[in-house]
């Protein structure tokens, strides 16, 4: 369809050209002149027809949201990490958007590691992780059970959560924006470390979880409001160890 958009313009172009070069060249007669314009609109239409029908499949949204207590170990720090599933990919950074790969069963599915992440500070004294699936579809119902037909899994024993950094679907639902939410929610005075991986999916919106590279394995806690990091030390405490430490070897 492309190749009619563009080549029969180009194509007049050539014949131009050659006009121009060649003074006694024969003009097109109009039989070929009217079938390749008739050939030419029917590509624009045909594109047009094919962009429209393209939105419509993706117009409308739907979301499926669960939202699950972590029943945390007592006096236990939460440690947060995400894997990445070594079959269909190299790492968490690879950002490799949709696939259709071969499922354990000798399956097609489709995969995606389309999986965002945040923090969020809980309004009682519990830990929980808000799964959110999402899909587009012609309609909000038929989006709704795209959706609802991801497979996102994770794994908790009490003390350590352990992320996908992908989700799963059959093969059937094709592309539509599939994607996955993830949310937990952090209360005061609950312990909690994270990997690097965790900052690479990082995209909370409250700056008070913004973190970099140099904070994956410190261990924080949230004290009236405040992010507290337990295991860093201020400039002062370094200083106050290097001077311990010189005039112990005095």
């Amino acid at each position: 369809m492309s190749f009619f958009l563009i080549g029969i313009p180009v194509f007049y172009l050539m014949i131009l050209g050659f006009k121009l070069l060649i003074t006694k060249m024969k003009p097109l007669g109009n039989y070929v002149n009217y079938t390749l314009l008739a050939v030419w609109i029917m590509s624009i239409s045909c594109l047009i027809y094919l962009s429209i029908a393209k939105e419509t499949q993706t117009a409308a949204k739907g979301k499926i949201i669960n939202k699950e207590v972590l029943p945390m170990q007592s006096n236990d720090t939460l440690n947060i990490q995400m894997i990445y599933n070594q079959k269909y990919s190299n790492s968490v950074q690879d950002h490799i958007g949709y696939e259709i790969v071969e499922g354990e069963n000798n399956n097609k599915i489709l995969y995606s590691d389309n999986v965002e992440f945040a923090f969020l500070q809980s309004n009682d004294k519990k830990v929980y992780l808000e799964i959110s699936k999402e899909s587009k579809s012609k309609s909000i119902s038929n989006a709704k059970e795209i959706a609802n037909k991801i497979i996102y899994e994770y794994a908790f024993d009490g003390k350590n959560l352990t992320l996908n950094d992908y989700l799963l679907t059959d093969s059937k639902q094709k592309i539509r924006n599939q994607k996955v939410s993830l949310t937990l929610y952090i209360p005061e005075n609950v312990p909690f470390k994270f990997d690097e991986n965790i900052i690479e999916r990082n995209d909370s919106y409250d700056s008070l979880f913004s973190f970099n590279n140099d904070n994956s394995g410190e261990i924080y806690i949230l004290q009236n409001n405040q992010l507290i990091c337990l295991s860093c030390f201020q400039v002062g405490e370094e200083l106050i160890i290097e001077e311990i430490n010189q005039t112990s070897i005095d």
